[in-house]
């Protein structure tokens, strides 16, 4: 409720700073100062004269000289049209040396609101574009600070979901962003909004430079990985999803680098708003990897508090004879020893709830196998609730929360943990939440090597899982650069 609360708060401030935006430029739009950028730093202006095309669209109020030797024009609007605004310079250089006149041609509109803008050479400048300028910074600052916050508080209740590697991606995102933002005004880049506009499209390759080390790093061990597991588990789809992820990115890479000297990138991303949307969206999805793979190691950092009422263990393969396998036998050991540290340190005991069917190729199911390795090391039978039609994880957690709920007095008050293996946890946080309960994974260690592929799958989990919420940013990228290029 407190992350829905900040949430709320943001959209309210985002939207009232908006409506402040577009009212202050309508407001103060009627006013407009034209920068002529007319002074040499050699020469002195010793003359000028200035001519507009229509009076009834425009009037000049003031003509002064900067300390720098500029004309600055200002302008108070009319009525609606387009006036062409004339300015010719006498410079004088030395003992009297005089330069040639030189003469300069802007245009300037006054629309149906009684704004001024500034579309000389094809750009786009408008009276209140600092203040906007601010608020939009601003707007940024707020949302990063949001999701920092909502991450603190996920992170501190071990909330791990796809709602949290959104919170993640967001600041990754965000903060770089803003960063690069900050960089180019102080340093004097954005002091209009033409110039505004080339750096915006520019931050979007900085940002695609800033994330790529990590992303090459990830698709080599992603690559590594795959051909790993191809080798000790045979080949399968899934597990040369590395491979086709180190494929794309190696495509993406090429189209946002090469794209001008390459005749098909050249024809694909011809449009400069296409262009840089393409950049933009593969930086937004670069993010949410990085995100995912956070989240996901976070996941199986964290330790449940010791006062869990069951315990599911989540099954996998068995040997021939019916006995664990290394990777369920390291899942059931974790879960005793978490079990055994509880009752040491609290007094408490929990009830185990080993999960899992009976496979085509094994002789007896995987809870029943489970169930004899927990009695064989001294859990009482009455401690064990037995989960035997499961044939996936999504099964697992369905049919034991059932089994938990017909047990306990309160379902809604039990403290509920899992154990698998690490690799494994963040998928058992997601499909938790899914069967509509909170349970906190007890990691059991595995070879490393199937890390990078279990990160992977939960991004590709992501992707499908917010769906619309990703289709709603690409969107909203097209958007923008589309009307950014219109303007």
């Amino acid at each position: 409720m407190k992350r829905n609360k900040k949430l709320l708060v943001l959209n309210i401030i985002v939207a009232v700073l908006v409506i402040f935006a577009a009212v202050y430029s309508v407001v103060t739009g009627g006013h407009y100062t034209l920068l002529t950028n007319s002074f040499r730093p050699d020469c002195t202006v010793s003359g000028y004269e200035v001519v507009y095309t229509d009076e009834d669209v425009v009037k000049l109020s003031d003509a002064r000289l900067s300390d720098k030797d500029e004309i600055i024009l200002e302008f108070d609007a009319v009525g609606e049209g387009t006036s062409d605004v004339t300015v010719t310079v006498d410079f004088e250089y030395g003992a009297g040396e005089i330069y040639p006149v030189e003469t300069r041609t802007f245009t300037l509109n006054v629309n149906g609101w009684g704004m001024i803008t500034d579309t000389t050479h094809g750009l786009f400048e408008f009276p209140s574009f600092t203040v906007v300028l601010y608020i939009f910074m601003l707007i940024l600052l707020l949302s990063l600070i949001t999701m920092i916050l909502v991450f603190i508080d996920y992170w501190k209740k071990s909330d791990f979901g796809y709602e949290m590697v959104a919170c993640i991606g967001s600041c990754i995102f965000l903060g770089v962003l803003l960063a690069f933002l900050i960089y180019k005004w102080m340093n004097g880049y954005m002091r209009y909004f033409g110039a505004f506009q080339n750096a915006f499209f520019e931050i979007g390759y900085e940002i695609f430079l800033a994330i790529s080390p990590f992303m090459i790093v990830m698709s080599v061990l992603l690559a590594i990985s795959n051909i790993w597991l191809m080798k000790h588990e045979g080949y399968r789809p899934v597990n040369a999803l590395g491979i086709v992820f180190g494929i794309l990115w190696a495509g993406a890479t090429g189209m946002i680098l090469f794209s001008s000297s390459i005749p098909v990138f050249r024809h694909i991303l011809n449009n400069n708003a296409v262009n840089k949307s393409f950049l933009y969206i593969v930086c937004y999805f670069g993010s949410m990897f990085i995100a995912t793979t956070v989240c996901a190691y976070l996941s199986t950092k964290s330790r449940p508090p010791l006062d869990r009422d069951y315990i599911i263990i989540l099954g996998c393969g068995l040997r021939s004879d019916g006995t664990p396998m290394p990777l369920l036998k390291g899942r059931i050991d974790a879960a005793m020893d978490f079990e055994k540290e509880q009752f040491d340190k609290t007094g408490k005991h929990a009830v185990f709830v080993p999960s899992g069917g009976q496979g085509a190729d094994e002789v007896i199911s995987e809870s029943q196998s489970m169930t004899n390795y927990l009695t064989e090391h001294g859990v009482p039978q009455e401690r064990i609730l037995l989960e035997d039609r499961s044939v996936n994880t999504m099964q697992n957690m369905q049919f034991s929360g059932e089994i938990i709920k017909r047990h306990a007095e309160c379902f809604e008050k039990c403290k509920i943990a899992f154990a698998t293996t690490n690799y494994h946890i963040f998928r058992g946080y997601i499909l938790a939440k899914k069967n509509g309960f909170e349970a906190k994974g007890i990691s059991a260690k595995t070879k490393k090597y199937f890390y990078p592929n279990a990160f992977l799958r939960e991004f590709v989990g992501l992707l499908v899982d917010q769906k619309w919420t990703h289709l709603i940013f690409v969107l909203l990228t097209l958007a923008v650069f589309v009307g950014l290029s219109l303007l």
